[in-house]
């Protein structure tokens, strides 16, 4: 028997569970970035992703779906094994864990990169290793410590989503309608004392504004702690509205300051 709804609203609950969908998608803007930073070309960027990440990830949560609806459990481990017995559970449960061991040596080092990026030089001091470490102890702390955190993890992806959404429209609106799509990869990753990407002092405060923007946008919506939405919630998302706001904001005030003040390095149009 499927657990109660949310809400009595239909609809509304099957919006939420896109948006916790959204959230999942907009969380991995970040990460496939990063990954592309190692690869040679576009092309080696591009597809690795669009099949792993797009299409097998899709037939992942396809077989998912189907298989908690039918045995009423989302845990493949479990109703994998009341399929095809302990031995087809076991190899599940090497798949799932094997999942998630690439995915965190993604998060880890896209935010031991970050970290080390806008971080102070004791941060940058501080060993690539030790810092790996702590990121891997933290987290294990709190889940011995206080284990209710993960009974709120789509909660906890949620909140996320209303950064993460605001980013992703940081991030079309500076590449595709600013940039044109061209970037000075000399002064993405050379000196960054002297690059003409360092806006003020090395900080951005126009992608600022438009984050926090987009943010306030996604919670005035849909609140991730209490589910609580508006109207227009059911027909937006939350996600849509703070992805469009941000990059609107970030394109507006680009235009209307940055590139009179030299920011950025910002083609004329």
């Amino acid at each position: 028997k499927p657990l109660a709804p949310p809400f009595e609203d239909r609809t509304l609950n099957f919006i939420i569970a896109i948006e916790v969908n959204l959230a999942a998608g907009f969380s991995w803007w970040p990460y496939i970035g990063n990954l592309g930073r190692l690869t040679l070309n576009e092309r080696i960027a591009f597809w690795p992703n669009m099949v792993g990440i797009f299409g097998a990830a899709s037939l992942g949560e396809v077989v998912g779906l189907l298989g908690s609806v039918a045995l009423g459990n989302s845990d493949p481990t479990i109703w994998m094994a009341q399929v095809g017995g302990v031995a087809v559970g076991s190899i599940a449960l090497g798949f799932v864990a094997f999942a998630n061991v690439t995915s965190m040596a993604n998060i880890l080092y896209t935010s031991v990169v970050g970290l080390r990026q806008i971080g102070t030089r004791a941060i940058r001091a501080i060993s690539w290793e030790v810092l790996l470490f702590l990121f891997c102890i933290v987290p294990l702390a709190l889940i011995v410590f206080y284990p209710t955190m993960y009974d709120g993890f789509f909660i906890f992806l949620v909140w996320t989503s209303a950064l993460n959404s605001a980013l992703a429209g940081i991030g079309i609106a500076d590449y595709f309608f600013l940039r044109r799509q061209k970037l000075d990869l000399n002064a993405l990753h050379g000196d960054q004392r002297a690059t003409s990407y360092r806006f003020a002092g090395g900080i951005n405060p126009i992608g600022i504004t438009a984050l926090v923007v987009g943010f306030i946008v996604y919670v005035a919506i849909f609140n991730p702690q209490t589910l609580e939405s508006i109207p227009a919630f059911k027909y937006l998302t939350a996600s849509l509205p703070s992805c469009l706001s941000a990059g609107l904001v970030h394109y507006v005030l680009t235009r209307l300051f940055a590139q009179r003040l030299g920011w950025g390095d910002y083609p004329n149009h």
